[in-house]
């Protein structure tokens, strides 16, 4: 004769999730403002996304390191560039792990084309120091940098920070040092150490 069973774990298991499921719906039924919150805010990403023509890609140091590469600026020039980043947030400890913080909280890759072309932040506040270094970042001119432009499509209160390549360059790559560039080199050497009257390497 069978004797009836008590349930097993994976019954009570599944019965928890179906509560905790029932109870979330609740939650969102009640909180039509967040709900709304949420509508809008897909309603921004999807404009966002259009009006640009981008795609979200991997949130990563590659693709960091290539968007800064593309600006066809000298390496100690996107050196500056991504010490000023990583100032703002975007910390990067090796060539795949980038941090999302301080102005890039919440933070995104885009990229058009099959290239990386923008990162995108979603701060709830940016501080006076943080807009200051924004504003020294900007002066890099293949880099665009824009502040609340548009609605930040994060919503809940957060600002829209965007850093964007102005156009695609191929990364620098140095002349092949010559006999005339190394003669060149020489002669503007020694035309620096007549005027101002300092020594000069052989």
């Amino acid at each position: 004769m069978n004797t009836p069973t008590t349930p097993t774990t994976p019954t009570k298991v599944a019965a928890a999730a179906f509560a905790w499921t029932a109870r979330s719906a609740t939650v969102r039924a009640i909180d039509p403002r967040s709900q709304a919150e949420l509508n809008r805010t897909a309603e921004c990403r999807a404009a966002f996304a259009r009006d640009f023509g981008a795609g979200e890609i991997k949130w990563g140091g590659r693709n960091l390191s290539r968007l800064l590469r593309m600006t066809g600026e000298r390496p100690q020039r996107v050196g500056e560039m991504r010490s000023f980043l990583s100032v703002l947030g975007l910390d990067c400890d090796s060539a795949r792990w980038v941090s999302r913080g301080g102005v890039f909280d919440h933070g995104e890759m885009w990229g058009r084309g099959g290239e990386p072309w923008a990162v995108v932040g979603h701060p709830y506040r940016i501080d006076d120091d943080k807009r200051g270094l924004i504003a020294d970042l900007a002066r890099f001119p293949m880099l665009r940098v824009s502040v609340d432009d548009r609605p930040s499509y994060y919503g809940f209160g957060t600002h829209h920070v965007r850093v964007e390549l102005v156009e695609v360059r191929s990364p620098f790559k140095p002349y092949p040092s010559t006999p005339k560039t190394r003669a060149a080199a020489r002669e503007a050497r020694k035309a620096f150490a007549e005027v101002f009257g300092v020594g000069v390497d052989p």
